[in-house]
This record gives structure tokens, sequence and C-alpha cells, in this order.
């Protein structure tokens, strides 16, 4: 059985906890805004980071919500055809699973803080660098995802951002060539 068979991929937002003691999220947010989530994660991470939050918790637990009725187990009734249907869909998950590779690396050489210590906003200098590599790995200049929030504004939500322009891909073409210009400066 796949490792992923446990996730819900039709939820908003699952928290997941591995035995190492890490944790990750997974959201998905066609259906609303992520900076919802966004904002339920650092109220979240808020409340954990306070000294005092498991008596809170404690105080919680004595609450009224033990009067809410419990989960009941619904138990489906499957033919052989809907049988037959879900192995099939499984079969594919898997393959599909199985063909994918993650590979992550932990960057620790410097952070926001340096980045901002040198005068970039760390967001300018991720955009940036992806629009180096993409340059180098392909010679195409193109265009990184940058969000933009509008939240603030009548009907707003978060909006994206090309972040390419004719100034960016002169930065990234400078870099290639290692031209003596101030690159600090055209950053």
């Amino acid at each position: 059985m796949p490792k992923t068979i446990n996730r819900w991929w039709d939820k908003t937002m699952q928290l997941v906890f591995f035995k190492s003691g890490k944790a990750g999220i997974i959201m998905e947010h066609s259906m609303n805004d992520g900076m919802m989530i966004a904002r339920v994660l650092e109220e979240t991470m808020g409340k954990l980071e306070k000294p005092n939050f498991l008596q809170e918790l404690a105080i919680i637990d004595q609450g009224s919500y033990r009067n809410t009725p419990s989960f009941k187990r619904i138990m489906f009734q499957l033919d052989d055809h809907m049988n037959f249907n879900l192995s099939d869909c499984l079969f594919d998950y898997t393959r599909m699973s199985d063909d994918q590779d993650v590979n992550t690396l932990e960057f620790t050489d410097f952070g926001a803080k340096d980045v901002k210590k040198m005068g970039f906003a760390p967001d300018t200098f991720i955009q940036m660098a992806i629009q180096l590599a993409q340059k180098k790995l392909t010679g195409l200049n193109a265009p990184t995802y940058e969000v933009c929030q509008v939240r603030c504004f009548r009907f707003g939500r978060t909006a994206a951002i090309r972040s390419c322009s004719e100034n960016t891909a002169a930065w990234v073409d400078m870099m290639i060539k290692g031209e003596n210009a101030d690159k600090k400066e055209c950053f």
C-alpha cells in the first residue's frame, strides 16, 4: 500500500506528524485563499509558543464540548463493480506515487536574517535566485510565481505577480556572464 494512502486530498488542511518529531502541512487551497490557512497556522504557532499553553489546554479540556455527540463509523456496502473500480484506482495511484521522486536540501549556509543584513528582502532574493537557476538550467528567462496580497481591497484576494522583467533578465544575464559591474547595486 502506498505511504500516502492515509492522506485526505480533498481536505483543505492536514497536519502530518512523523515519528521523528518533525511535522508538516498539506494544504489544498484552490477553494479558498491560502492566506486564511497561513493565519490559522500563525495563530496556532503563537498559542503553542506560550509558556502556559498546556495549562490553558487543561482548562479547555474541562469545557462543555464534552456534551457534543461522538463520532460514528459509517460502513459502506460495495458491490463487485465498485470494488473493482476502487482496486483499479489504487493500482493507478500506487503506480503514479511510485513514479515520483522527491529530494530535499536543507540549506543552512545563511538565512533570511543574513539576506536582510545585506539590504535585500528575503523573498526578492529567492525570486531572483530561482530566475538565475532557471536561466542556467534551461537557457531561458521565465517568470516565477510571486504572491501579491490584495485582500484588504474590496473583493480582494491573493493574486500573483509575474516577476520576470527586462531588469531582472538583465541582472540574470550579468550574473551568468560574470560581468564586472557592481552586482549588488544591480540587484
